[in-house]
């Protein structure tokens, strides 16, 4: 939600509260831990994403249900048509980790961007084997993908999705995935390295009632496979703060000049009622708040008691915003985020209707545009060496400004000049920030649809 639909917290925190209230208080009697099925409707998990999905996102979810089940076409449908993958390479990319696929038992990655797969040129065809799922984004449906990376054994059902089973991304011990994750923007950044890497886990966990005889004293043979898949499910849960400490560890040595911050936040075992031991089906009281506040008062304690992890959620808070300023003052900022388009509101030359050129998706398309079309020119002053000359005017249209610069001491030599040699029949001149100005009011918010819920490279 916060990355690919690019939700702000309240909204994502409105969602996810929407999501379990639909789908933890309904689960199901006669069942332990899944043994005879698994714990909680996967039909209804189904349904709260595919309305968390769609494109009215902050329609609340009242299902209607038939025998615990939702039966709701019309949302599908709307929701089959948000993919996972993104139409622009500008926005937010977002990743998440599955376990199956293309029959083979690894992970699986689910992509909103194309992931080229390795050059094998050099006929070290091992390369290969150390990209996960290489090639264009996911066409999933972005439901499908958060059922896939949720599908946990004894909790739901596993996903068949494109001939594939899909489940949990645990199952494939990447419970805690942040050695996938920088493995995933090396290979696609290969020069460059991140600045700050922020693990979030969901608490220290203790291994007490973890028994291996837990389901052998009551399944029989026909569901042995789910109590495999449970055990394992519970090993790598177990084993995620481990896994932090290796990554940390392998980050430590390898550093060298090339530092790389990385902070892991994970509530300790020893605190009241610890996070880690909260099941992830609790969700206690009409709306889950009981279970909310508890995990609220550990994660205030948590912060509390621990100085390091409080100093370096500031320092975090710190460094996400000094990033943020700083791509704010770029051009592609404005299609990253605020998924702008530009349309020109210049008339057709020698009419009154309006120009005719569809939308442009960036600031420097429409710039171009107001050149060659509208006649748009900039004052733009220069000075020779040892200033024994400056001129106010100076041209870098088409060919000037490439062999010899064109310089003007007056508006009305620039005007002849543009349109002589650049045939403007009718130039405009204008300061820079003028241009500018004009070109932030021809900025145009993008159908909500489009901007965030509309997928597909299309012209693929």
């Amino acid at each position: 939600m916060l990355g690919r639909l690019q939700m702000d917290v309240t909204q994502a925190m409105k969602n996810y509260n929407d999501v379990g209230s639909t789908v933890f208080q309904k689960g199901r009697t006669y069942t332990r831990f899944g043994v005879i099925r698994p714990r909680f409707s996967s039909k209804l998990m189904d349904a709260a994403l595919q309305r968390a999905t769609q494109q009215d996102v902050v329609q609340r979810i009242q299902p209607r249900e038939t025998n615990n089940e939702i039966e709701d076409t019309d949302v599908k449908a709307r929701a089959d048509k948000v993919l996972m993958r993104t139409e622009s390479s500008d926005v937010a990319r977002t990743v998440v980790v599955a376990h199956g696929g293309f029959k083979v038992k690894k992970e699986f990655l689910f992509r909103s961007y194309d992931h080229a797969p390795p050059e094998t040129r050099s006929g070290r065809n091992d390369r290969a084997s150390r990209h996960s799922n290489p090639g264009p984004a996911s066409n999933a449906p972005l439901w499908v993908a958060g059922r896939a990376t949720s599908a946990a054994p004894g909790y739901f059902s596993e996903i068949r999705y494109g001939g594939d089973v899909y489940e949990d991304g645990a199952m494939a011990k990447w419970n805690n995935p942040v050695e996938l994750a920088l493995k995933e923007v090396e290979q696609m950044h290969w020069r460059h390295q991140p600045k700050l890497i922020i693990s979030i886990g969901t608490g220290q966990k203790s291994d007490r009632g973890h028994t291996t005889g837990l389901f052998h004293r009551v399944i029989p043979h026909e569901i042995s496979n789910l109590s495999a898949a449970v055990k394992t499910l519970k090993k790598n849960q177990l084993n995620s703060h481990v896994q932090h400490q290796e990554f940390e560890s392998r980050l430590e040595q390898r550093n060298g000049d090339l530092e790389i911050r990385y902070i892991r936040f994970d509530a300790p075992l020893g605190l009241d009622h610890e996070l880690g031991n909260i099941k992830l089906g609790e969700w206690r009281g009409s709306d889950g708040s009981e279970t909310k506040h508890r995990m609220e008062n550990i994660i205030d304690q948590y912060l509390e008691l621990d100085h390091e992890a409080a100093e370096s959620l500031r320092e975090c808070a710190k460094t996400l915003v000094e990033t943020r300023t700083k791509r704010a003052r770029t051009e592609r900022w404005e299609r990253k985020a605020l998924h702008l388009i530009y349309c020109c509101s210049e008339k057709i030359l020698g009419t009154d209707r309006p120009c005719r050129a569809p939308p442009f998706k960036s600031r420097g398309e429409l710039r171009r545009h107001a050149v060659s079309d509208h006649g748009f020119a900039w004052k733009v002053p220069c000075k020779w060496p040892n200033n024994t000359h400056a001129a106010q005017w100076t041209c870098f249209s088409d060919h000037c400004g490439e062999l010899k610069v064109s310089g003007f001491d007056s508006q009305e030599e620039f005007e002849g000049h543009l349109r002589e040699v650049h045939q403007h029949a009718r130039p405009k001149v204008m300061t820079i920030d003028a241009v500018e100005s004009w070109l932030s009011a021809c900025r145009s918010l993008k159908e909500p649809a489009r901007a965030k819920t509309t997928t597909g490279l299309n012209g693929r």
